[in-house]
């Protein structure tokens, strides 16, 4: 899968294998000899023969031989929040998901959360009174995010996974959710689907996909999933205050 995307990717089946690769640069697995001077990103079940795959995440960060460690869980595991870890998946693996989060998490944007408070926005320009929902489970980019809807007069909660976004919008009335696409244990499309399928007593929010890198055909399956639109990562002040202008308040 990774090969047809232009990376280059080694599997193996135990984490002592991984390890020796990792450390050694070079590892004997049922494949043969495999060889590695370092790794972008390591990708990890939950579950391998010889160890937790926390505890390999957690050793690869003691070792610093791998920029990124992604966790692959099972459907209703529950998602461990772990410094070593730099991002969760749900089985079954989606390709789409996967491909984002790894040019994510590869190619950041090199942008200062300085350079957001500096975009100018006229101070004439006051924003509207909205309830807004931040669902995004990075706490880097909550901050950034709050930043900026601050900068443009505006206040949001946060929901940091899917099933905290469907607990908050049965809680509380929202105008308008700023949903990032991928979130551990249920990502901003499934999110949204279980938020269009509740009955009347929940009102409907304007739903805004937060995605890096949008792929081919993401507007579709966003709008099919019900969502009202999607602003590209990394966030511009420009296109979030054109976003957020667009949204009528819920009566």
């Amino acid at each position: 899968m990774a090969g047809s995307w232009g990376m280059e990717a080694v599997a193996l089946a135990r984490a002592e294998e991984a390890i020796e690769l990792m450390t050694r640069g070079t590892a004997i697995s049922g494949t043969g000899q495999l060889k590695s001077n370092s790794f972008d990103c390591v990708i990890l079940d939950t579950v391998l023969p010889d160890m937790e795959g926390l505890l390999l995440a957690r050793r690869i960060k003691d070792l610093s031989v791998a920029s990124f460690v992604v966790m692959i869980s099972h459907m209703g595991e529950e998602v461990v929040k772990d410094d070593s870890l730099s991002g969760w998946l749900t089985k079954p693996v989606k390709p789409r998901l996967l491909k984002r989060l790894l040019i994510d998490l590869i190619s950041p944007p090199k942008r200062e959360i300085q350079d957001f408070e500096a975009q100018s926005v006229s101070s004439k320009d006051i924003a509207r009174d909205l309830s807004i929902l931040l669902a995004e489970d990075n706490p880097i980019n909550q901050k950034v995010a709050l930043i900026m809807l601050r900068h443009l007069g505006y206040k949001a909660d946060v929901a940091s996974s899917g099933p905290e976004v469907l607990t908050s919008v049965k809680r509380k009335h929202y105008d308008v959710i700023l949903m990032d696409i991928q979130m551990p244990d249920m990502d901003g499309l499934e999110a949204t689907r279980h938020i269009r399928e509740m009955d009347g007593s929940v009102s409907q929010p304007h739903i805004i996909a937060m995605t890096a890198y949008a792929l081919e055909g993401d507007r579709e399956e966003f709008l099919k999933a019900g969502m009202n639109g999607y602003l590209s990562k990394p966030i511009q002040l420009g296109e979030l205050k054109s976003a957020l202008e667009s949204v009528k308040p819920i009566d």
